[in-house]
């Protein structure tokens, strides 16, 4: 992520990882949409629909984020950004990480 500040980057990462969970059917669709049988890129015109579907889903979780989420996301940051001064300790951050993926809609 070259030209990110370390907080741009935690950012992106910790909500990526909230993306990768809440968004994953979506993702999943439209990865299939866009293989072909042999594995290479499909027609373009077929991903439209469900790129679109996991446009939606980001933007719903960053906006319901936004609003309900922030002392979840906070903690997850601070610990990210404790953990990269420290120099990284792997899955020191999973409990946080996995409490602000895990506030959403029910």
């Amino acid at each position: 992520m070259q030209g990110l500040s370390t907080d741009e980057t935690l950012k992106t990462l910790i909500y990526g990882y909230k993306f990768g969970n809440l968004c994953k059917a979506e993702m999943g669709q439209f990865r299939q949409a866009r293989l072909t049988p042999d594995g290479g890129a499909g027609n373009p015109e077929a991903a439209e629909a469900p790129v679109s579907n996991f446009l939606q889903c980001v933007h719903d979780v960053t906006k319901f984020s936004k609003a309900n989420c922030t002392t979840q996301y906070q903690s997850a940051y601070e610990c990210m950004r404790d953990s990269v001064a420290r120099g990284g300790q792997e899955n020191a951050c999973v409990g946080a990480l996995d409490s602000f993926a895990n506030c959403c809609e029910q």
